[in-house]
């Protein structure tokens, strides 16, 4: 387990809507189809988008870098499975936004943004990272929470609700589903990843590197 580490966030402020230019930022394909109050909407097959804040205290970094360098001296080949540490950060939603509406998205999130800032009453959010996770063995992950706990959580449930209510997506805590139309957002288990093998095996040069890193697997 990870030392417990706390720093003062950023305000909510500096959180951006954020491409991941890793995935097709307007499929045309549909994985399903849902009735709204607009008509038949077509629902994404994954998220274009995330907000996120960024996690840029040195303490949590340097508690991040150690975990890493453990890993390191048990296998050389998850060097090239890390997470920068300057990218490091927490997702608070994942949401799908065509090219010609992200307008409405910014002001999706500048809403939720003045909304989370009242709820804050203006205070620095502060996190702590307790424990460490993983996904599956193949994705390393710091726990994350706020102090007093319910504060990421409202956060979380104000931008889910301004998305909605601008008519975007919202992807479920789970990462399986989107939330129904009017479906209140579940509990929210916060996370930030730092070792990822997924993003080695996609940066491999060569097919026997790339099989190698294939089965390259986290342990409990």
């Amino acid at each position: 387990n990870m030392s417990e580490t706390s720093f003062p966030a950023a305000e909510m402020a500096a959180l951006r809507v954020t491409t991941d230019s890793k995935r097709p930022r307007n499929s045309q394909y549909c994985s399903r189809w849902s009735l709204s109050g607009g008509g038949l909407q077509c629902m994404p097959t994954r998220p274009t988008h995330f907000v996120a804040v960024r996690l840029l205290s040195r303490e949590i970094q340097r508690t991040v870098q150690q975990l890493q360098q453990w890993f390191i001296a048990k296998d050389p080949r998850f060097e090239q499975c890390f997470v920068p540490l300057k990218r490091l950060h927490l997702s608070l939603l994942l949401t799908s936004i065509a090219e010609d509406r992200l307008e409405d998205a910014h002001r999706a999130f500048t809403e939720a943004s003045c909304r989370i800032r009242d709820f804050l009453d203006n205070e620095p959010l502060k996190l702590l990272a307790s424990a460490a996770g993983h996904f599956g063995g193949r994705v390393l992950f710091a726990r994350v929470r706020s102090d007093p706990p319910e504060l990421l959580e409202a956060a979380h449930h104000l931008l889910c609700r301004s998305f909605m209510r601008h008519g975007f997506p919202v992807l479920d805590d789970t990462g399986q589903a989107w939330l129904a139309e009017g479906e209140e957002p579940r509990p929210f288990s916060a996370h930030a990843s730092f070792l990822k093998v997924s993003k080695a095996v996609m940066r491999a040069r060569t097919d026997s590197e790339r099989m190698s890193l294939r089965y390259l697997k986290l342990s409990d």
